[in-house]
């Protein structure tokens, strides 16, 4: 883990972004760690249900799209 740490801060990463089908703690002590964002939840191996924003392909790819656009603009 310190070696992602030492990667986000030299890197200047601007924000952490969760997997819909992974639990998110350990992405939030590398947060609070490097004091990086965590920018929303991506779709990646698992679309969202019938009624969420990634419930087919082309919903995922748009909405992984928009919310990497819209996060990384803010900085």
């Amino acid at each position: 883990m310190a070696a992602i740490i030492d990667q986000i801060r030299e890197q200047s990463v601007k924000a952490l972004f969760v997997e819909n089908i992974n639990n998110p703690r350990l992405l939030e002590l590398i947060s609070a760690e490097t004091n990086v964002t965590i920018g929303g939840r991506l779709y990646s191996d698992a679309l969202s249900e019938v009624e969420g924003p990634a419930s087919t392909y082309l919903k995922m790819m748009r909405y992984n799209i928009e919310s990497l656009i819209n996060r990384l603009n803010t900085h």
